[in-house]
């Protein structure tokens, strides 16, 4: 053999290489599903959502309340005492933070219907008096107190308002009066020259005007006759007197 000759070079089977593998690919995520509201939306309150029966010497116990109506037996002030005494604060006006609404006799209509629309819990005198363990005083009898004439002046008057007036708190209905010249005293006494007489007056104050035989009239008949749009907003100025 030639040694110039090139030997023929043997042929080496090139394996294939491998591929690397490429990275698994995570899984995808199933697209999350939006979480349920486990929040139950509250329903709206009944007009007059009861409390619950059974004793609860504790039941008012920090508790902010508000009386409407007459309370049988006891003046207003008085009804208070003996709440406060099982624990309650009172609240100034019948608004939101209101958690309880103590219902006497007669409530006022105007007032009913803003307990409804507040959705407001309410309980009955006779039922709350049962579950504080409290004595219920008889339902008093009122004096059967007819309203009088209004007069055609009021101007220089003293007068007590007794009872509920539509559309107005009590302050309201004074400042009214007060633009007419009246007077107010602080509590009911020989110095009353007038009773403005509104719904659902209580039994007690009727009878105290039953007994002094003090003048009355009612408050529509009254505005009436001083001609006054008790429906205003803003309490109308006292008239000019002519000379």
């Amino acid at each position: 053999m030639n040694e110039d000759e090139d030997e023929p070079e043997s042929e080496v089977e090139e394996k294939p290489k491998k591929k690397a593998k490429a990275p698994a690919k995570a899984p995808a995520k199933a697209p999350a599903k939006p979480k349920a509201n486990t929040k139950a939306k509250a329903a709206p309150a009944p007009a007059t959502k009861s409390s619950g029966g059974g004793s609860d010497p504790d039941f008012l116990e920090g508790k902010k309340v508000i009386i409407t109506g007459t309370i049988p037996g006891h003046e207003r002030k008085a009804a208070q005492a003996i709440l406060e005494e099982a624990g309650a604060e009172f609240a100034k006006s019948l608004n939101k933070q209101v958690e309880l609404v103590i219902l006497g006799s007669k409530a006022g209509p105007d007032k009913l219907s803003k307990i409804e629309d507040l959705g407001l819990e309410t309980i009955e005198w006779a039922e709350l008096a049962d579950k504080l363990g409290l004595e219920v005083a008889p339902e008093k009898k009122a004096a059967n107190v007819e309203a009088g004439s209004a007069p055609d002046s009021i101007d220089g008057m003293t007068l007590v308002i007794t009872g509920e007036i539509d559309g107005h708190t009590r302050s309201s209905a004074q400042k009214v009066l007060e633009a007419q010249g009246a007077k107010f005293a602080k509590t009911f006494n020989k110095s009353v020259e007038l009773v403005v007489l509104g719904t659902n007056a209580g039994p007690d104050k009727l009878n105290k005007i039953a007994a002094q035989g003090t003048d009355t009239c009612s408050w529509d008949d009254l505005v009436a006759k001083l001609g006054i749009d008790a429906e205003a907003s803003e309490p109308p100025k006292k008239k000019a007197k002519k000379a």
